[in-house]
């Protein structure tokens, strides 16, 4: 099971919250917020900021990027050395070329082993002294026996000491892998929810007030899961003239559809629901419904306004026939604010 309604409020209560990206979980303070991310289940990175300056990287390394290097190694250990060893030497080549000094080294006693979540792994740290700034850095390269990935992490920033605290802090927190097989936790930027693990992200947008992730499935079935905010985006009115203008707006590209009022977890929603528009599909799926086969070819759309967190969620699938409840069941495992 992914972390429980429970342990969010635990984690809040804290003044921290999870991260979730691909898989990859981790419990960061509330003020640090993804400044980047890239890549897929397979192999890609996600990076935490704090007031725009990079504090955490967490980078799942790639099979063919690695594949080489762990044939010629002697052993699984050899080879986790020889990630971080090439990343330092990476590091010193970018260093070299801003001017700065860099400074490094390997230690084995710079993080503690047994609340790590990897085996085996290699530490490193290092300080990078430049004309305006001193950076220091701690980190380690290793392999989740769960999932198999092999990991390259590292906390940065400019007070050594409190930059240790916090990548010994920080780091203990980190679960490369899902709690299930089945499902996984997505949570950032105030978005937090599951989605069944044969679900992959295609497509992001994060503008203005406006941030949405799409998902999306073997055969074409379609997720998208955004979060407004609600004061910019209601102005003086209220959700429903919202979702007439701008959801409609939205929808009315694709769909055809009905929008009436309803509720969701608690809060005051608009429903809409409806089938594709292009008279092409239209007619691909009757005629593979004739066939008895089903298609991706029908829209369930939810938006809710949760004044708790002064934010307008909208999750939206477009999915098969019998698949219709499945906008509802991601809303159910959704945590829209913590009381």
């Amino acid at each position: 099971m992914e972390p429980t309604l429970d342990r969010i409020k635990e984690i809040t209560a804290a003044g921290k919250h999870i991260i979730a990206w691909q898989g990859v979980r981790i419990v960061a303070p509330e003020e640090w917020e993804p400044g980047a991310f890239s890549g897929d289940w397979g192999g890609g990175y996600i990076r935490l900021d704090e007031r725009l300056a990079p504090r955490l990287v967490i980078r799942w390394l790639p099979e063919d990027s690695t594949d080489k290097l762990f044939r010629k190694a002697s052993s699984l250990a050899e080879a986790i050395k020889q990630v971080a060893d090439n990343y330092l030497a990476s590091l010193e080549k970018s260093q070299t070329k801003k001017r700065n000094d860099l400074v490094h080294e390997r230690a084995d006693r710079l993080l503690p082993r047994r609340s790590l979540d990897v085996s085996p792994a290699s530490f490193f740290r290092w300080r990078s002294k430049g004309r305006r700034e001193t950076v220091y850095g701690v980190g380690f390269a290793g392999e989740c026996p769960t999932s198999g990935r092999i990991l390259l992490c590292e906390c940065t920033g400019e007070d050594e000491e409190e930059n240790q605290r916090s990548a010994a802090e920080l780091l203990s927190t980190l679960r490369p892998y899902p709690q299930s097989d089945e499902a996984v936790l997505w949570s950032t930027f105030g978005l937090r929810f599951v989605l069944p693990k044969e679900w992959t992200l295609a497509g992001s947008k994060l503008t203005g007030g406006r941030i949405e992730f799409r998902f999306k499935r073997d055969d074409d079935s379609q997720v998208v899961v955004q979060r407004w905010i609600a004061n910019l985006s209601l102005g003086r009115g209220d959700l429903v003239a919202w979702a007439k203008k701008q959801l409609a707006t939205d929808l009315r590209r694709e769909f055809q559809f009905r929008m009436e009022r309803g509720r969701c977890l608690g809060h005051d929603a608009v429903l809409a629901e409806g089938t594709i528009r292009a008279a092409k599909e239209r007619v691909v799926h009757s005629t593979r419904k004739f066939l008895k086969i089903e298609t991706p070819f029908h829209l369930v759309s939810r938006a809710w306004h949760c004044e708790p967190e002064n934010k307008i969620f909208v999750v939206r699938a477009v999915c098969k026939e019998s698949e219709k409840e499945f906008a509802d069941e991601i809303v159910a495992r959704f945590v829209c604010h913590v009381e």
